[in-house]
């Protein structure tokens, strides 16, 4: 039996846009500057929010979603990314009370996740305009909780002119005092951000552009100066120990490794999956399909991750070696694993719903990808046929955006049953060979392990050496 006993704490929104994931990115690159090795996790499938944090912590970033993972899955999660670490910063999403339809409690998802962790909670709010309307919107959202522990609040957006700012800090403080809540934990002045932050969800049109390392230096020494960075630490040590009933952290030693898709064209999945593949063995290798011109030697497994495959395509269609060196790796038995964009790089071609052909794909799946509309959807699914990930009715969640589409497939077998809601259920996961598993989806791997387990041994097969 385990321990959840790392220090940990929850950065959420008393309202929407109120600029908390650009505020944590301050405070986990701030954490870093000062030696602190510090974890991240994402409520709600935020993939571009964790590839940035994962950047910056150099760990994987854990997606904390309680639309598909259970109270047990929740808490195996984050004490996976506490291990090793210092500080667990989780950024929260939407607001305090934010509820959603399947989930049966008082609040939104960064509520539910506090009472089941005894995570402390720090709230941020806007306080550009009408201060005492936001304060009176922060009282009115604490009030509604309870059995949450909440700290100090973060006021961000304040003036920029150093008069303003003080006047605007002793007035919010003042008001606190009257309320009885503790003065501000921070008191950050309004950034101008000169480039875009990724939009949350999963959006696999465009890629927004990495974070400078300049503009993150300068929010780091920001946060540093409007941030009690040490009563944020002691806050995220009052979070207590939790005990995970029934499970036990036994890593195996390595059996294989697998390659895994990260460069500009590629990198959107859930990177629980990584930590997964990692337990049950396997030596994480990461590789670029636009510039690398093959595989990592010895791989036995390759993990195609979802991006932005329209935006690349004749830039990877032009990587003719790395083609050829994928497609032999196929030949030779090796287990290939693709999501999201990914499969329709494994088609023959993929192309715009207008007809207009993108590009010829890697012909593994023997069908025509088309691109359509986004519509994010979470699942419940079951693997069906035997595959890389395994059989016998395993069940498995995730989510889908719904824009991509197989048309005029060849014969190739179905593996994966999802059943939507408002949708009802269908068909995907497309394996035209025994080693071979193609989803338009996103599978969490850490709502059935089992399936990071199958994907190692299915990897332990051979060792590619090709070049």
């Amino acid at each position: 039996m385990e321990r959840l006993s790392v220090p940990r704490i929850i950065i959420s929104g008393n309202t929407r846009r109120v600029g908390k994931s650009l505020l944590v990115l301050g405070i986990v690159t701030e954490l870093k500057q000062r030696g602190i090795s510090v974890s991240c996790c994402v409520v709600g499938p935020n993939f571009k929010q964790a590839s940035l944090l994962r950047g910056i912590s150099d760990r994987y970033v854990h997606v904390l979603d309680p639309e598909i993972q259970n109270q047990g899955q929740l808490l195996e999660s984050i004490f996976m990314a506490g291990l090793g670490a210092d500080i667990i910063i989780i950024e929260g999403q939407g607001t305090l009370l934010e509820s959603t339809s399947d989930l049966e409690f008082v609040g939104g998802p960064d509520t539910f996740l506090a009472k089941l962790t005894y995570t402390p909670i720090c709230p941020v709010f806007d306080a550009s305009n009408k201060e005492d309307e936001s304060l009176d919107h922060l009282e009115k959202n604490i009030s509604m909780i309870s059995g949450v522990q909440i700290c100090a609040a973060i006021a961000n957006r304040l003036p920029n002119e150093q008069n303003q700012l003080l006047q605007a800090i002793a007035r919010i403080n003042n008001s606190l005092l009257v309320k009885g809540r503790p003065p501000l934990l921070g008191v950050v002045p309004a950034i101008v951000n000169p480039e875009e932050l990724p939009s949350h969800g999963l959006d696999q049109k465009r890629k927004t552009l990495p974070i400078s390392r300049q503009f993150l230096m300068e929010l780091s020494s920001v946060v540093a100066r409007c941030v009690d960075i040490d009563e944020l630490l002691a806050n995220a040590s009052k979070a207590p120990s939790v005990m995970l009933d029934g499970y036990d952290y036994k890593p195996v030693s390595r059996r294989c490794r697998i390659a895994v898709s990260m460069d500009n064209a590629f990198g959107l999945l859930f990177q629980d999956n990584l930590s997964y593949l990692r337990f049950y063995g396997a030596d994480i290798v990461p590789f670029s399909p636009l510039a690398d011109v093959g595989l990592p030697k010895g791989v036995g497994g390759i993990y195609l991750t979802g991006g932005f495959l329209t935006e690349y395509s004749d830039d990877l269609m032009k990587n003719a070696s790395m083609i050829r060196t994928i497609r032999a790796f196929q030949d030779e038995g090796g287990a290939i694993y693709a999501e999201g964009s990914s499969c329709a790089y494994l088609c023959k071609e993929f192309r715009n719903t207008d007809g207009r052909t993108f590009s010829a794909g890697l012909g593994i799946i023997p069908a025509t990808a088309e691109k359509g509309d986004a519509e994010l959807r979470y699942f419940r699914g079951s693997l069906m046929e035997e595959s890389i990930l395994g059989s016998g009715d395993l069940a498995i969640h995730g989510i889908t955006n719904g824009d991509w589409a197989i048309k005029n497939p060849e014969r190739m077998i179905r593996c994966l049953r999802m059943t939507r809601e408002g949708v009802g259920t269908m068909l995907e996961g497309f394996s035209p060979s025994g080693q071979v598993f193609g989803t338009f989806s996103f599978l969490h791997w850490g709502t059935n392990p089992l399936v990071a387990k199958n994907m190692v041994e299915a990897s332990s097969v051979i060792q590619f050496r090709y070049s």
